[in-house]
């Protein structure tokens, strides 16, 4: 994809060239499967005055600004900076895939994203994040490599976001109350990293309050065996 590209897609999703509304009702983008390339046509900033370029492997400065009617994008492995204001007011935003090559995220990438939920990041090395890149974007989970956990969470500017892993941990707890230890033996600390979590064997009330209280991201709980 190059500049005339990405110009049309943001038509589809309902930003033309100077930033009114059209009827494109895209709303789903996957752009895993491609590469961002030099060249091609110009398309306009957020006042219809800035012409912007596409550069290898970049998403540009305002490439989707206010291009509300994004629900979700999937970004390639291949990018590796994502530009300032890049997403901004995507207020239509529920999920975005960063591909496995992103190591920056510029100023306000995400900024007022005011339905983006869920981030999915693939690097194990936390990318430099510009100022507010998600601020005022009500974020409930930003997922990460499990091997890379600890060193999101001792990163200061990731730690400041509600870092989980993926995965399901299933856990025997054989003795009731016993869960705290039964966790902490399986190496899952901090608990709040935990967001889904099959327990069998036996649950009594320090169990459950230790669910409520210190498994803060918890999203999936199966206790159908227990």
């Amino acid at each position: 994809l190059n500049g005339t590209d990405i110009r049309y897609i943001r038509e589809m999703a309902g930003r033309d060239g100077f930033e009114q509304l059209t009827t494109g009702n895209l709303s789903v983008l996957d752009l895993s499967n491609a590469r961002i390339v030099a060249g091609g046509e110009n398309y306009y900033g957020n006042n219809g005055y800035n012409y912007l370029y596409t550069s290898d492997d970049t998403i540009g400065d305002l490439t989707f600004w206010g291009c509300a009617r994004l629900t979700s994008i999937n970004i390639p492995n291949t990018v590796t900076n994502i530009g300032l204001y890049a997403f901004q007011y995507c207020n239509g935003l529920t999920s975005v895939n960063l591909g496995s090559s992103v190591s920056v995220i510029g100023n306000q990438a995400f900024y007022k994203c005011l339905y983006l939920k869920k981030v999915t990041v693939k690097n194990p090395i936390p990318a430099t994040l510009g100022g507010y890149a998600f601020r005022l974007s009500p974020l409930t989970i930003v997922f990460v490599p499990a091997s890379s956990l600890n060193t999101y969470q001792a990163n200061q500017d990731w730690s400041l976001l509600p870092i989980g892993v993926d995965e399901i941990l299933t856990i025997n707890n054989p003795t009731a109350g016993g869960l705290r230890t039964a966790l902490l033996a399986a190496g899952y600390k901090p608990f709040s990293s935990i967001t889904k979590l099959n327990v069998t064997g036996n649950l009594n009330s320090t169990d459950i309050k230790l669910l409520k209280d210190s498994l803060t991201l918890l999203m999936e709980l199966d206790i159908s065996g227990s």
